[in-house]
């Protein structure tokens, strides 16, 4: 943990502790109210701005009281779970409020996940709100059904802060593993489970990524395809075909409008051939482009004799996208 949020004995405020760090410190000194308090060594925080510091360190793998969690739903009137036992609501009524039945659920999840733990699953509804300052997201497990297709077998929410956002992208680009985040990817995650007390969810709330994980799993599923393509002989059938000198009528699958396809165009007119191009334009990335590949693929193989050769195209890009081409039936 990098640190721990509790309320003071008194209930007067928050205490804010961890090891000295100085990105920490400069943060918590823009608190307003905020005071260091040399004695404890812990730092003081109002009451009036818990709800913004939980959401602060929390991103920086802080651990968090029951107090605390009692405060957040009370908006800090309630700073002791001892006035939230079951026994006082009975002994008045038979019923807790909503907020007291969150509240008393969030207790139980601090209790039983009071440290942080890997998850492994596949990125859901990660592309969407792709400009918004924190990830909301799912992560999925998937099974397949009778007729072997995947179907979501379970799912759980999940977020991540945007200063934890940005700590990730850094460790992904350190990784020179070259991944970029994105849907369908299978990941493994680190995190804490948290109740959203306001809606009754519980979620997974994202710390860290393991990179190798991923790499790994696309590499295992590009080899899968290859061992596939070798068994049936189909690996090297594309380079035992004839090809004309200059194969003048070309049929060209790739994104329209893309740099892609003004690179290509640019550079075969820069040769000053008769080149006779023809486009079927493809989704080169995402879930897209399986769909959108195969149905090109088929209207070149019906019309195969007008052709001399055939180019898939794309830009460079993350490991991660390129991994959408890594599929068995488009390789056949």
């Amino acid at each position: 943990m990098s640190g721990s949020l509790d309320i003071s004995p008194d209930g007067s405020c928050l205490f804010v502790a961890f090891p000295y760090r100085e990105d920490l410190v400069s943060i918590v000194r823009d608190i307003p109210g905020r005071r260091w308090d040399r004695a404890s060594r812990v730092w003081k925080v109002p009451l009036d701005q818990l709800e913004h510091a939980v959401k602060i360190f929390m991103a920086f793998g802080f651990s968090m009281s029951p107090e605390v969690a009692t405060a957040l739903a009370t908006d800090g009137k309630d700073v002791g779970e001892h006035k939230l036992k079951l026994g006082a609501v009975k002994g008045t009524t038979d019923s807790l409020s909503v907020s007291q039945l969150n509240l008393r659920v969030a207790e139980v999840l601090s209790k039983h996940f009071d440290k942080s733990l890997w998850v492994v699953g596949e990125l859901n509804n990660y592309n969407k709100g792709r400009r918004s300052r924190h990830k909301y997201f799912e992560l999925v497990e998937k099974a397949e059904d009778e007729l072997g297709e995947e179907t979501v077998r379970s799912s759980v929410s999940c977020m991540i802060w945007e200063k934890t956002m940005s700590l990730i992208r850094t460790r992904l680009k350190q990784s020179g593993t070259n991944l970029e985040l994105e849907d369908g990817l299978k990941v493994r995650l680190k995190g804490r489970v948290e109740l959203y007390q306001p809606r009754g969810r519980y979620q997974f709330i994202v710390d860290d990524v393991d990179p190798k994980y991923t790499l790994g799993d696309l590499v295992q599923k590009r080899e899968k395809i290859l061992a596939e393509l070798t068994q049936a002989g189909l690996l090297e059938r594309n380079s035992s075909l004839p090809m004309p000198l200059v194969p003048l009528r070309v049929a060209l699958i790739t994104g329209e409008e893309t740099d892609a396809f003004n690179d290509f165009a640019q550079t075969l007119a820069a040769t000053r051939f008769a080149w006779k191009v023809t486009l079927y334009p493809a989704k080169v990335q995402g879930e897209q482009l399986r769909p959108t590949v195969l149905e090109a693929l088929k209207f070149f193989d019906q019309n195969a004799a007008d052709y001399d050769v055939m180019v898939i195209c794309r830009g460079g890009g993350a490991r991660s996208e390129l991994g959408w081409w890594d599929d068995g039936e488009i390789a056949k």
